[in-house]
C-alpha cells in the first residue's frame, strides 16, 4: 500500500502543478489577454488542437503544464489586472488543496494519526533535504530527497488497515503540499510568480517617474536564473564524481 499512497501523492502534486496553470489561464481569460497555447505537459509537444479559440497542446513528460502568452499584451494590463493574472496560479494551489484537506478530514470513522503537525514537519524535512541538495550540503547519493518521499508515503499507509483512510490520508498530504507549492511560487525569485509581482511592479514605478527599468531587471532576473541553474549542474556533477 506504500506504492499507492506514493502514487496518489505524487499524482496529486502533478495535478497541482497543472491547476497552477490552469489558474493562470482563466485569469488570462477573465482580464482579456490573449493566450497564444495552453501546454499539458513538458516537453516538445506531441498534439496540437485549436480548441475554442485556444491552441491546447500536450508534451510527453506529464509533470506540469504552461501557458504563453506574448510580453507586449502583458505591458498593455494595468497593474491590477496584471497581479491577478500572476497570483492567480498560486490562489487555484490554496483552493485545491482546501477542498482536498475537507475531503479528507470529512465523515471520518477513525481519527487520524496524521496530525497537521506531523504532515508539516514532515514536508519541512522533505524541502530541508531539498534546500541542502541545492546549497551542496546534501548528495544526491545519500537517498535523502527519495527517502523523504518514503516517508511521507509510509506516514499515508500507516493510519489505519482500511484502504480507503490511506486514500484519504494520501489526499490530506496532497492538499497540504499544494498549498506549500502556492506559498513558495509567492517567494520573491526570479521566475517565479512572488518575483515576477515585484520587478513588474518596480518597472511600473518606474514608468511613471520616467525611468524605464524593465531592461536593467530582466537582465538582473537572466543573470540570477543563469547562475541558480549553473549551480544545480555543479552540484550535480559534483555529487555524480
Amino acid at each position: 500500500m506504500v506504492l499507492v499512497c506514493l502514487f496518489i501523492i505524487l499524482f496529486l502534486i502533478v495535478a497541482s502543478l497543472i491547476l497552477h496553470e490552469t489558474g493562470h489561464l482563466l485569469a488570462a481569460k477573465l482580464i482579456g489577454l490573449p493566450i497564444e497555447r495552453f501546454t499539458l505537459g513538458v516537453g516538445k509537444p506531441l498534439f496540437k488542437k485549436k480548441i475554442g479559440g485556444l491552441d491546447l497542446a500536450i508534451a510527453p513528460l506529464p509533470f506540469g503544464a504552461s501557458v504563453t502568452h506574448k510580453t507586449e499584451d502583458i505591458k498593455k494590463l494595468k497593474w491590477g489586472p496584471h497581479m491577478l493574472f500572476l497570483v492567480s496560479g498560486c490562489l487555484m494551489n490554496f483552493i485545491f488543496g482546501y477542498i482536498l484537506i475537507l475531503i479528507a478530514l470529512s465523515h471520518r470513522d477513525n481519527p487520524f494519526i496524521l496530525t497537521s503537525e506531523y504532515i508539516i514537519n514532515l514536508l519541512s524535512g522533505l524541502m530541508n533535504n531539498i534546500i541542502l541538495l541545492f546549497s551542496g550540503q546534501l548528495s544526491i547519493q545519500s537517498g535523502n530527497i527519495s527517502e523523504g518521499f518514503s516517508n511521507i508515503a509510509i506516514a499515508a499507509s500507516s493510519v489505519s488497515t482500511d484502504i480507503f483512510m490511506q486514500i484519504k490520508a494520501s489526499m490530506l498530504i496532497g492538499g497540504y503540499m499544494s498549498i506549500i507549492l502556492g506559498i513558495g511560487n509567492l517567494l520573491p525569485i526570479p521566475s517565479l510568480d512572488g518575483g515576477q509581482m515585484i520587478t513588474e511592479s518596480l518597472i511600473r514605478i518606474g514608468n511613471r517617474k520616467g525611468h524605464n527599468f524593465r531592461p536593467v531587471i530582466n537582465k538582473i532576473n537572466n543573470f540570477c536564473f543563469l547562475g541558480m541553474m549553473i549551480g544545480m549542474l555543479f552540484l550535480f556533477i559534483f555529487d555524480l564524481l
